[in-house]
């Protein structure tokens, strides 16, 4: 995951759009400066869902949090790569949870965490936008707890397994 600055896992199948459940999709270059989150959010928007008027309406001066929302209630799960002076702070991330999660969804989770192991990251679940401010109930990782530990505790408190995928 070092190498990208988003991953996504998709909620369902799509022939039409080449899309599996649980299907994993790294995207831009996490050493390249110029590139932003959000223009790698928009590009991907518009090449998967260009039906979903929203996205049209994302621009490239909202926060990649904003557009990850959105992808969150197609049911995808969304991860930043939030890395920045490695050196200093390490690496960091923010998972984008969705309300529902697949098994597949799951099962591709629990392997790309693999990717995350040396990752500080928080978990993001019930996110809500009020009054154009993204709020959402978190679970942070200590320094150098294991993401799996994070997930379990997630999956714990939160029953998110649609039955029905």
């Amino acid at each position: 995951m070092d190498s990208y600055k988003l991953a996504i896992i998709y909620s369902e199948d799509n022939n039409m759009k080449n899309i599996k459940d649980g299907q994993l999709k790294m995207l831009g270059d996490a050493y390249d400066s110029e590139e932003l989150h959000i223009k790698c959010l928009l590009d991907l928007a518009k090449e998967i869902y260009p039906e979903v008027d929203i996205f049209r309406k994302i621009t490239y001066r909202h926060t990649p949090e904003i557009a990850s929302y959105f992808f969150t209630l197609l049911d995808n799960i969304v991860f930043l790569n939030t890395t920045k002076n490695m050196e200093k702070y390490g690496k960091t991330g923010m998972l984008m949870m969705p309300k529902n999660l697949s098994e597949k969804q799951i099962d591709t989770l629990i392997s790309f965490t693999e990717n995350l192991k040396d990752y500080s990251i928080s978990i993001c679940y019930d996110l809500e936008l009020i009054d154009g401010i993204l709020e959402s109930k978190e679970l942070h990782s200590l320094e150098k707890e294991q993401t799996i530990k994070l997930l379990e505790t997630y999956f714990q408190r939160e029953n998110r397994i649609n039955k029905s995928k």
